[in-house]
């Protein structure tokens, strides 16, 4: 997928405010500038079900009230994946009318049929901090090396576990099941139990809500590392370490022989 023209990008496109209220308010302001640069038809989100990218999916349904619909949907379709995941992915497409495109594969793999099928430009990930990779990722992303091109939005980047479900709960809206049976992290039925920390006397599991450590919200996955420590299995729908790009002051991105090229102009100033 191509580019036409330039995109420029003026102020700062990552998060404000401590608060999940603000932390919100800058995602849905960063969602309609990113959109309104682009247009909705060459924007699309990732969604596989989980409690990250159920709240981007609220946070793109307040920002764009009137264009949701007209956005690309995609669910990477991965082996072993839990039946109530499936189910609500289903549940999610039918109650806001939204067509989500299922394809099978390795993310890499899927990620290049999207883009060779649409006019995707843009991939919105419900990628956050402490997932594996997290920390080398900012609000606006280019992939790189012989990843497919597109430009990756990190809108919760910075929300933590606690923020993702004083949303949920805030805003009084459905998430996949599995979380009220003790899941905290949901991967494959091969790799994914209920969280340990969350086991109550009686054999029964608490709700993922009721983690308090958020540090802690991958180790109910086998064999999946954290993202501060060693090697780091990707998280479901990642893309790797990848290079990024943080937007504040004026960028360009343009498109040269079809390959995506960021520009900094001298204005410009850069966060590591």
């Amino acid at each position: 997928a191509h580019l036409s023209g330039l995109i420029s990008v003026v102020g700062q496109m990552g998060e404000a405010g401590a608060a999940v209220e603000g932390r919100a308010a800058a995602a849905v302001r960063m969602i309609q500038r990113t959109v309104g640069l682009i247009s909705p038809e060459r924007c699309c989100l990732s969604f596989n079900g989980g409690k990250d990218s159920t709240v981007l999916l609220h946070l793109l349904r307040a920002a764009l009230p009137d264009t949701y619909q007209q956005l690309h949907y995609v669910y990477f379709d991965q082996p072993n994946e839990f039946p109530e995941v499936e189910a609500f992915i289903t549940s999610v497409s039918n109650q806001y009318s939204i067509k989500i495109k299922y394809i099978a594969g390795t993310f890499k793999e899927g990620l290049a049929q999207l883009l060779g099928e649409t006019e995707v430009q843009v991939i919105f990930l419900g990628t956050r901090r402490g997932d594996p990779h997290g920390h080398t990722l900012e609000t606006l992303s280019l992939t790189s090396g012989s990843w497919p091109n597109c430009i990756r939005a990190h809108p919760i980047l910075r929300w933590d576990y606690a923020d993702v479900w004083e949303y949920l709960h805030g805003e009084h809206l459905p998430y996949c099941e599995l979380y009220d049976r003790g899941y905290t992290s949901l991967g494959s039925t091969l790799t994914t139990i209920p969280h340990p920390a969350l086991r109550r006397p009686d054999g029964s599991y608490g709700p993922a809500s009721e983690l308090h450590d958020g540090t802690l919200e991958r180790d109910n996955r086998l064999g999946v590392q954290k993202a501060s420590g060693g090697a780091v299995v990707p998280s479901k729908g990642g893309m790797g370490a990848l290079p990024s790009l943080t937007l504040l002051g004026t960028f360009v991105v343009g498109v040269s022989l079809g390959v995506f090229v960021a520009t900094k102009l001298p204005s410009a100033t850069a966060i590591r």
